[in-house]
């Protein structure tokens, strides 16, 4: 076998184990967003990317999440959505957790696409774009083009506009690279 495959194996039964086996506050939610991810990776990436390792954690302070280019243990791809967006427990962050709020579930979606958007990134690019926390032309470029896929507002667009938004303390404050890709017009 070669490493490719090996990598590849070991994904797929993580994504076997944390959809079907997990505990169930966890497998109802990794299910849901590997759907969610493979979605994403057909309909925007022509199935280019490979399955990448979705978990629930800590992240840094005020970040919603972070996708590495390696996991904690070596493996490849690792996206880590903060646990407390995801289970609804920072209750200055989610006032309707999910499930059953559509919205947070909506919002979730949309910071993974973020995510799936920088994986392709690193996959198919190569490319860290470290000078710009890893979201520079290149995640940009592809951001808007998967905003005029979905009818959206180009992400330049978005956050000149979110930048004229009275958000100074608000949660959302400092948050339009995310915002960038999940405002719709």
């Amino acid at each position: 076998m070669t490493s490719d495959s090996i990598h590849d194996e070991e994904r797929s039964r993580y994504e076997s184990f944390a959809s079907n086996h997990a505990e169930e506050e966890y497998r109802q939610r990794m299910a849901i967003l590997y759907t969610c991810w493979h979605r994403f990776n057909q309909e925007y990436f022509g199935g280019r990317l490979r399955e990448p390792h979705l978990g629930f954690g800590r992240t840094a302070p005020r970040s919603l999440g972070h996708c590495a280019e390696k996991t904690q243990y070596g493996g490849q791809i690792q996206i880590t959505l903060n646990e407390r967006l995801v289970f609804g427990t920072n209750l200055a962050w989610v006032v309707n957790p999910w499930p059953p709020a559509v919205g947070t579930r909506l919002f979730i979606e949309d910071l993974l696409l973020r995510f799936t958007v920088r994986q392709f990134v690193l996959e198919v690019h190569e490319a860290q774009e470290a000078t710009h926390d890893g979201f520079g032309t290149l995640f940009a470029t592809e951001a808007s083009r998967i905003s005029g896929v979905e009818g959206r507002s180009s992400p330049a667009t978005a956050t000149a506009r979110i930048s004229t938004w009275p958000v100074s303390g608000h949660i959302m404050s400092g948050w339009k690279k995310i915002l960038a890709v999940t405002v719709m017009t």
